[in-house]
Order: structure tokens, then sequence, then C-alpha cells
């Protein structure tokens, strides 16, 4: 479903397939995609939207790990390429790419991401600690794992990855 400003409107069709199963106050739905071959999942109450790819504007003098903004009707979000902030190898750029659109706290930002995977029903239960000393990601970016039939699904925490450093010091920053 796309309008004329290119806005697509992938999670209500990954909700209309998944919409079979009933939300249980014990499972958490987690949006699931993919960085750099890595499948990683965020709560899905955290997610505003999701669009496609679309010119990203370069800003000179800012970390590499954001990418520039967009315009997003009328309003400039800056778009993070959360790979580097992990220290994930980089990806060749795909149609599958898309924007994740993540409003926390009165902040909008976007994460551009390899591709999507789908919404998860996640058992509170099953999340295990991320573990020690294996993880080339910050500890404190990752909420939990937990082991699907093939492969672990990283799942992240967002207010901590907000609370890096360099992070706060774009949001801190004042305009001159």
């Amino acid at each position: 479903m796309q309008n004329n400003q290119g806005i697509y409107s992938v999670l209500s069709d990954i909700h209309q397939e998944d919409s079979g199963r009933l939300n249980v106050k014990n499972q958490e739905d987690m949006l699931c995609f993919y960085l750099s071959n890595q499948e990683f999942g965020l709560n899905l109450t955290m997610i505003r939207e999701v669009i496609e790819i679309m010119p990203i504007t370069r800003v000179p003098y800012i970390p590499d790990f954001i990418l520039g903004v967009i315009n997003l009707r009328g309003k400039i979000i800056a778009i993070m390429e959360i790979q580097k902030v992990f220290q994930l190898p980089p990806t060749m750029t795909s149609l599958d790419e898309r924007i994740l659109i993540i409003t926390m706290e009165n902040l909008t930002v976007g994460i551009k991401v390899d591709r999507l995977s789908k919404i998860k029903q996640i058992p509170l239960e099953k999340i295990d600690p991320p573990p020690p000393g294996i993880s080339i990601i910050e500890p404190d970016y990752i909420r939990g794992v937990i082991q699907l039939e093939d492969h672990p699904l990283i799942l992240l925490n967002w207010h901590n990855i907000m609370q890096n450093s360099s992070i706060q010091k774009l949001i801190n920053a004042k305009p001159e």
C-alpha cells in the first residue's frame, strides 16, 4: 500500500498476516528485522511507522552513524545507520531496505534496516539475558535473546541505545 508520498505501510500488511493470534499479557509483539544478516527485534509499540527508503540528505559534521535527514510529511527526521553503532559489518544496498520511524520520549528518529522479517509474539519467559562476552554489540543495548528454531533473535533495548554518549550529544545539541 503506497500513497502519493511514497510511504509504505508494511506494518498493517504484516499485522494482517499475524492478526489471527491473540496478544497475551505475558507476551510482547516485536517487529523483527535484519541488520548484517542477524535478526533483531524491537517492541512494536515503539515503532510509529515503516517507510521505504527515500532520499536522505547528508549533513556535515555529524557522527558517521547518522546517514542524514529526511523530510517526512514536513517533519525533519534524523536517520541512523545502527549497524555502525553496533560495529556490525556493512551490507549491500537492496530494494528490501526500510526505515523504521521510532518515537520515544518525544524524540523521533529513523533507523535504516536491511529488511523486515515479521511481527512476532515473544513469550516473556523465553527471553534469556544476553550471554556475557560473546557479542560485539554493547551488552546494555540488548534487552535479551530468544532462541528461535534455527537462529537467535536479539531483542534491542532502545532506551539504552539512545543513551549512547554520541547520540546524547546530538540530542542535547543547541542550534546556534
